[in-house]
Parts: C-alpha cells; structure tokens; sequence
C-alpha cells in the first residue's frame, strides 16, 4: 500500500520577495555552471544556493556548500523568506507548456509525502539506474539540511479517473502562485486543506502503484538517510501525476560518440546492415529538408528500432531493426520488456557493438558519450566535429516504463527525458 500523507510546506512569502522568477530554479540535475551563476545574480535568496551551492576555496568538512546550505535555509526561515503553511496540506500544481510539435499541454498533478520504501518490493517502482557521484552529492545536501528541497517526480495509473477529477475541480479556484518562466511555461499552484478532500486522494492513492519517473537518486539518499540518519525521516516529497492523463511527456534524450572504433562509409554500412534497413537522405543545398525528411519517417516508425544517425558528410541515415527476433541475442538475463526498449537496442547493437563505446561506468565512456536534447545542436557537433556521431532517438513510451518498472528492470541511462520540470523552491519539505 502507497503510504500518502499531507505535510506543512515550506514555501517563499510572496510579500518578501520581487519576484518567484528570480528564486525558484529547474531541478539540479538539468543546470549548467553557467546557468547556475545566473541564478546565484538573480537573487540573494535564490534556491540554487539550497540545492545546487557553489563550491569554494578553502571549503572543508566543516564549511562547504551543504553547510552553507543548511545556513541559509535557516536564516531565510528566521527573516521570514520561507515560512511553513500552519496547516497540513496538499499542493496542486499545473504546468501549461508547448512540446516542440508546438502542441500545447497541461500537466497536473499534487505534491506530498510519500512514505519510503526498499526498491526491491513494495508499490514504489524504479525504472533508470543510479550513479555513485550524484548520489554520494544528494545525500550529503539532504543529511546536511535536514529537507527534501525539490519533488521527485512519480506518476501512477488512475484508471477511474478519480484522483484527477478532484484536482481538476480544485484547481477551478484562484491559486495562491500563478507565473511564467524564461521557457514560457506557465506554473500554478493551489494549496489544499480541507479534510475531506485531503482524505479522498489519500484514500485513492492507496490501492496504486508509483512509477519513479525523474528523481532516482533523490529517493535512494532519501531512503538511506531514512536508515542511517537519526530514523525520524520516513517519507519523502514527490509530485504525482497520473500517466492516463497524458499531461506529462516524454522526449527522447539523443547520443552523441567520440573516440568511436574507426571505420571507413563501406565498413560502417556494412556492419549496420547486419541488423538495420537503411534508408540514406543525401543533400546538398537542401539539407533542412532532407533533415526533416528522415526525422518525419523516424516518427513514423512508433513500433520502435528506428534512429537516425548522422556522422558528417552529406548525407542522414535511417536505420530500422530488421527482424524483432534479433533482440532475442541481447543479454540473456533480462525480461523481453527491457529488451524491447530503443535505448537498449542503440547501446547494444550500434553505440556499444559496432562503435566500440562501452557503458562500463569508465571515466572513458562519460568523455566518448553525451546526452543532448536538441537535434540541432547534436548536429552541428558532428559538423564541427566535436564528436563523431550523432544518434537519434524516437521517446519511449509510458506503457514501455510501467512494463519494464514492474520487472524491477533499469533502463539504461538517460532512457526516459521527463517534460515538463516541476520548479525547485516552489515548496519544500523541512523535516524539523
């Protein structure tokens, strides 16, 4: 049974500060350096000092960017800049965005506190892996601040649609935050406190399953900090969404290789054409449109085994699985779901078999592969030839991470591109 409960948010006085824009962030795990300096100028009291401190000389056990973290949030707290709601609440928040289709959405869903549960079993179901680094990084943040300061995101499938009808009916009323960031997405917030409608999503979260959509190493420090801190912290902040709704999305996360097995056009086709049909899109003056061409048949290829690919010259290629029954050769210890995925069909058969570019955890494969949104810009890496190939991805499908999820299976990494972000800073969970 999934354990939801209200809490007593901590939240920015709206009164106190210019503006949300300048204090609340994306999450830690998609800023820059860069972007994290222009969040440190917008505001004296921006969140990026909570969740994402700067480093500084001299740092030591005693001061460093966690201490300085759990200074801040505690001055801020005692001038007012954060103030804990009186009530236990839930906290209803919308997103209004464009996917790059230029379709507009609304992803809804409520933030609380989910009770914490091994990963093993139980109704709390991970899909990505972990990383050592990131993780040893949020557990220091989150044992030094005692606070979960962003939401992991969850969605669950809420077939009868009750969940959502009360937020939807909730959400009819003025929010106490309505604003739009940088990106145009547009955020809204309502705070909830009547009892019985409280009890009526607790009640129909209890007989649900949760899916960890974005925020794996969040729930694993918080789940080890539950075991080795001073046992008072049993639940954890999550924003769920219900996945039937369609208002959260899922973009694909495409590849780009360097330090890749050298080979020359006749080679490199001939090994693709071991597993692949391939289709060539060559250009000359009309790049745009043969870019556009191969990506609309990619699309059109929703069955899955189908990338794009592009290693400089004039020319894209499109390659699709042959047969399903190739997939049959990848890693014997794993379910059909896992294997099935693009992500593990791309690493398999082309990042690993036939470039030469291991998922070993190696500091060599971090500098040989980079995860990247933008087509454009994976594009013009190859082009300028920062890298060596570029890999396109259709995005998985929510029924593909429910399936794999319930194997207890992970995904390879960066399998899944969760959109939108909820905001940091919006509401936090101080465990004091």
């Amino acid at each position: 049974m999934v354990e939801v409960i209200p809490f007593r948010g901590v939240r920015y006085d709206k009164e106190r500060i210019e503006s949300m824009n300048l204090v609340v962030t994306p999450p830690y795990d998609v800023i820059s350096d860069d972007e994290r300096d222009v969040y440190y100028s917008n505001s004296e009291y921006s969140v990026i000092k909570l969740s994402l401190g700067r480093g500084e000389k001299g740092d030591s056990d005693e001061n460093n960017k966690y201490t300085r973290a759990k200074k801040f949030l505690d001055e801020w707290t005692k001038e007012g800049i954060l103030k804990r709601d009186g009530e236990n609440s839930l906290y209803i928040y919308e997103q209004e965005y464009s996917l790059p289709t230029g379709e507009r959405k609304i992803m809804r869903g409520f933030i609380c506190l989910v009770g914490l549960e091994d990963l093993e079993s139980g109704h709390i179901y991970p899909h990505e892996r972990t990383l050592p680094k990131p993780a040893e990084d949020r557990f220091r943040l989150i044992k030094a601040v005692r606070a979960n300061i962003s939401p992991i995101i969850s969605v669950y499938s809420d077939r009868h649609n009750r969940i959502n009808s009360i937020l939807k009916t909730e959400a009819k009323r003025e929010p106490v935050l309505r604003f739009a960031d940088e990106e145009g997405i547009t955020h809204g917030l309502w705070v909830v406190q009547d009892d019985k409608i409280i009890e009526a999503v607790v009640s129909g979260m209890k007989e649900l399953d949760l899916f960890i959509a974005d925020g794996h190493h969040r729930y694993e420090t918080a789940l080890k900090y539950s075991k080795e801190g001073d046992g008072s912290n049993k639940h954890v902040m999550m924003l769920l969404v219900d996945m039937n709704e369609g208002g959260i999305s899922i973009l694909p996360a495409h590849r780009l290789l360097r330090n890749v097995r050298k080979m020359d056009e006749e080679e490199l086709e001939s090994r693709l054409l071991e597993y692949f049909d391939l289709e060539v899109f060559r250009f000359d003056g009309d790049e745009l449109s043969q870019r556009r061409k191969m990506f609309e048949h990619m699309w059109g290829k929703s069955e899955g085994g189908a990338f794009g690919m592009y290693v400089g010259g004039k020319k894209y290629y499109l390659l699709t699985l042959k047969d399903d029954a190739i997939i049959d050769g990848i890693d014997g210890s794993k379910p059909r779901a896992w294997k099935e995925l693009d992500a593990v069909i791309l690493h398999s058969l082309i990042i690993e078999g036939i470039f030469g570019v291991k998922d070993d955890g190696s500091v060599k494969y971090e500098e040989s592969i980079k995860f990247i949104k933008s087509r454009e810009t994976a594009i013009q890496a190859v082009y300028e030839k920062e890298y060596d190939v570029a890999l396109f991805l259709n995005p998985t499908k929510m029924s593909q991470v429910e399936n794999v999820a319930k194997t207890r299976t992970r995904m390879p990494q960066k399998s899944t591109y969760f959109y939108p972000k909820p905001l940091t800073g919006l509401v936090m969970n101080v465990m004091d």
